[in-house]
């Protein structure tokens, strides 16, 4: 038997799957011919598919049991958005945030709720499964979710333009933050993090699409903070 039309939805939307009230504990992340797919109700019956349980669900939970910050169909809709980063791991921090990429990862405090979280999650998902080998590292520090949206969805829309600026930089590049900041970090292990300030709209677009390297520049942070090594 094929799989129904109900289950697709599940697979594909996150909010699919809380808007049915299913337990997360059923939640099964499953890869088949390179594409990941989320299921309800456990593993598929059906042949060719990769799958494996995530725990965040677990572990959201005994950590906001005590908070009333978070209720459950919140961490219902954390736990399945963040069943496809790489790995399980829940960071406790300051902020919520997530990591994209292959090194992907969810962090949040749960004593707070970012006012852009679902934005922040749904952007995390697209930018993920659009661009696997780049880390995207989206914080909470926006407020300006609209921004996020429409930034997101033009990074998608303009991929291969995105790739083909990020991979001009001659600096080799860790990640990309989406925050609250628009520079180039120090040095880190012999690479550089490009800092995007979502807030400013059209900011998204000003970094990542239209910009174009200089030939020989290495971008850098100048000291009127400023990008250098970028020509518009």
């Amino acid at each position: 038997m094929g799989i129904s039309k109900e289950k697709e939805r599940c697979q594909k939307s996150p909010e699919a799957f809380v808007s049915q009230g299913l337990s997360p504990d059923n939640l099964s992340v499953c890869w088949k011919n390179q594409t990941q797919l989320l299921f309800c109700d456990g593993e598929p019956v059906q042949k060719g598919f990769v799958c494996s349980r995530p725990s965040l669900p677990g572990q959201l939970r005994s950590m906001t049991t005590q908070e009333k910050i978070w209720p459950k169909k919140d961490r219902d809709l954390l736990a399945a958005y963040s069943a496809i980063l790489p790995t399980d791991r829940l960071k406790v921090g300051h902020e919520f945030s997530i990591q994209t990429g292959q090194y992907g990862h969810l962090s949040f405090d749960p004593g707070k709720q970012s006012p852009c979280w679902k934005t922040i999650l749904r952007s995390a998902l697209s930018l993920h499964q659009n661009f696997p080998e780049i880390t995207f590292v989206i914080s909470d520090r926006i407020k300006n979710c609209k921004a996020l949206k429409d930034g997101t969805a033009l990074l998608v829309k303009r991929k291969d333009k995105v790739r083909k600026n990020l991979s001009g930089i001659t600096t080799p590049l860790h990640s990309v933050f989406l925050t609250d900041t628009s520079k180039f970090n120090h040095y880190v292990m012999g690479q550089m993090g490009l800092y995007v300030n979502v807030n400013r709209r059209g900011e998204i677009a000003k970094r990542l699409i239209d910009f174009r390297i200089g030939r020989d520049q290495i971008p850098h942070e100048t000291s009127s903070g400023r990008v250098g090594g970028l020509r518009h």
